[in-house]
C-alpha cells in the first residue's frame, strides 16, 4: 500500500483541570470521555484500583495522566478527522467514545474508531493510525496522523 498523504491532529490538556473536574464531579465526569475499557486501563495502578481512598499521590497521579493522554489523543484524532469532538462547540464532531485507545501489554497502543468517527475516516480514506502521548509536568501531549492511502 503507498500512502499518498496525511491528516495530522495534536491536543494538549491540562491535568490540574482535569483534578479540579474530578473533585467536583467524581468518576462520571470521566465517563462521558472515556469508554468502559479505557476507564479501567486508566484505573488500574498497579494491583490497586484508582482513585480510591486507599491509594498514594503518586498512583493518583498515574491515573490522571492516563486520563489527560487519551482526553488529548481523541481530540488530536477529532481534529486529524476536520470535525471536532461533540460537545465542544462542533454539531458535526464525533462523540468521545467512538474514538479508543486499546492498550495491549509490551506493545503499541491502538487506535479503534467506530461509528462517526470510522464513517469519518473511511470518507477521507485514511486507512492506518499513528499516534503519540506524551506528559509533561501538569500536561498531557497527543499527536494523531491519520495515513491516506
Amino acid at each position: 500500500m503507498i500512502l499518498t498523504d496525511i491528516q495530522l491532529g495534536t491536543d494538549i490538556v491540562s491535568i490540574a483541570r482535569l483534578r479540579r473536574g474530578f473533585k467536583r464531579f467524581g468518576l462520571p465526569f470521566f465517563q462521558r470521555f472515556l469508554t468502559e475499557e479505557e476507564l479501567a486501563y486508566c484505573q488500574c495502578v498497579g494491583k490497586k484500583t484508582v482513585p480510591s481512598e486507599n491509594t498514594t499521590e503518586q498512583e493518583r497521579e498515574v491515573f490522571f495522566k492516563r486520563v489527560a493522554g487519551r482526553i488529548a489523543l481523541k481530540e488530536a484524532v477529532a481534529k486529524a478527522l476536520g470535525v471536532g469532538v461533540t460537545g465542544l462547540g462542533y454539531s458535526a464532531g464525533v462523540p468521545w467514545t467512538s474514538m479508543e485507545l486499546v492498550s495491549v501489554s509490551q506493545k503499541p497502543p491502538k487506535l479503534v474508531l467506530t461509528g462517526k468517527a470510522l464513517a469519518y475516516a473511511n470518507e477521507q480514506q485514511i486507512k492506518q493510525w499513528r499516534v503519540s502521548i506524551s506528559h509533561d509536568g501538569e500536561n498531557a501531549v497527543a499527536t494523531a496522523l491519520g495515513l491516506i492511502s
